[in-house]
This record gives structure tokens, sequence and C-alpha cells, in this order.
């Protein structure tokens, strides 16, 4: 029927207008990095819209940090388990992003 069919359009045209949801970068166990508040509670932590954002998840710095090796890196630093890492690179490091795209130059011949 025809009201099927608008209810299915709308409610495809709602979830295609959602903002995806980011899910947080999961904290390794010895590292507490969560700031839980009860409902109504106040916390020592206040959220600054204007804070640099880094990594793949695009969130604030928290928790152990790798930079990466490219000057250029529009994230400039990453949280440990956003990139698979739990201590510190030795030598030089490159993001996933950056090791992408220094591959696809590589490649090519100018």
């Amino acid at each position: 029927s025809t009201s099927n069919n608008v209810n299915t359009v709308s409610t495809v045209q709602a979830i295609l207008s959602t903002p995806p949801v980011v899910s947080p970068a999961p904290a390794s166990p010895q590292v507490e990095t969560t700031v839980q508040v009860a409902d109504g509670g106040e916390a020592d932590w206040t959220y600054d819209p204007n804070e640099p954002r880094y990594c793949i998840c695009n969130q604030v710095s928290y928790g152990d940090m790798v930079a990466c090796d490219n000057e250029d890196c529009p994230s400039e630093w990453f949280h440990y388990p956003c990139v698979g890492i739990t201590a510190p690179p030795k030598g030089k490091w490159y993001c996933p992003q950056c090791t992408t795209s220094m591959r696809r130059r590589g490649s090519r011949k100018n």
C-alpha cells in the first residue's frame, strides 16, 4: 500500500539524515581515561569545544598518544588503541593515513 511506502521512505530519510555515532576509543586496562558522572553530578572535567581534535577518531587528547612523523600529517597525534599499539614505537612511526598516501606517492613516477 502507499502508506507503507511513505513510512518506509520517511524512516530511510530519518536514518540517512542522522549523523554517524563515533564510538570512543577503548581504554587500555591499566589506564583509566573515562570520566564517570552520575546524573546531575558534577565533574572536574569540562568540555571545551575549541580543544584541538586528534587521531582517526577525531577526539581530544587523552591517555597514551603517539605522534605521526609526517610533518604534514593532518591529525598529528593518535591514541594508542585507535592505531593498534600498546607501547611507544621504536624509530619513526607514520599513521595509517600517511602510510597509505606515502605508498601511493612512491608508486608514481614523476
